[in-house]
């Protein structure tokens, strides 16, 4: 709970919005979505927002916290999103997670699905560091490029972080073409003037790349690109990154990239 309001206080700061924190308390199904259906979920909650506010409190920013009870975790998290008005929706997790590698994954799957039913900018963070020192981003196409730069500075002005902006060159291209259009690119969306731009040489583009983005603190992958549809919504090549990079990585989806 600490990283993620830490990072998302610099979010709302960035963005001028108000920070809200909740926590989804399971119902059983087929039970009345009261509080009273999970008493002992309803402590933890409780517990967990206290902790949150004091984050906030420390991050300079406050919180206004509640609980969501709901039957499934994308049901609630949705749902207090759009009760609450919310613009920005950031969830997180980590691999902290108790239980065998499915039930990382399937956890994996349900942000993203609360991802998918957000209609406005979704991220989703994958915690594996706490320290914020260092920021990659893998360059696309797409609209939500914009929204991974206001993000990144945002960062990087609260921490001091250094960002590097991640391509990769596969054989046969020409390098000098490649950074010409991966500068235009960059410029475009503002980046240039946030980050060094760095292109890498390989014939493996996927691996290539998530290992330079271990070399990171955090990574912030825009989960929308050109390259087909089937990555248009935290694509094949974003869920990549985020479940083989050591790095903490912070998937961006904007509305402007909803595929219905």
């Amino acid at each position: 709970m600490p990283r993620l309001i830490e990072l998302a206080a610099h979010v709302a700061k960035a963005c001028w919005c108000r920070l809200a924190a909740c926590h989804v308390v399971l119902a059983p199904k087929g039970e009345s979505l009261e509080p009273e259906a999970n008493p002992e979920g309803v402590a933890q909650a409780e517990e967990l927002l206290r902790q949150a506010a004091a984050e906030g409190t420390a991050q300079g920013i406050d919180v206004d916290s509640f609980f969501e009870v709901a039957h499934s975790v994308p049901e609630g998290l949705i749902s207090a999103a759009t009760v609450d008005g919310a613009e920005i929706l950031v969830v997180g997790y980590s691999d902290e997670i108790p239980g065998p590698d499915s039930k990382e994954r399937e956890f994996s799957r349900t942000m993203y699905r609360v991802a998918r039913g957000h209609k406005q900018l979704t991220a989703v963070a994958k915690f594996r560091r706490d320290t914020l020192n260092s920021i990659s981003i893998p360059l696309s196409f797409g609209a939500d490029m914009l929204a991974v730069g206001v993000i990144a500075q945002a960062v990087a002005t609260a921490t001091g972080a250094d960002i590097r902006l991640l391509h990769v060159v596969e054989p046969g291209a020409n390098p000098e073409d490649e950074k010409v259009r991966c500068s235009a690119l960059a410029d475009r969306y503002g980046l240039l003037d946030i980050g060094e731009l760095e292109l890498v040489r390989s014939a493996r583009p996927g691996a290539t790349l998530i290992e330079k983005t271990n070399e990171s603190d955090l990574c912030i992958v825009a989960a929308c690109g050109r390259n087909s549809l089937s990555d248009a919504i935290f694509g094949s090549a974003a869920e990549r990154i985020a479940e083989r990079s050591t790095a903490t990585v912070l998937l961006v989806r904007s509305a402007a990239c909803r595929v219905d």
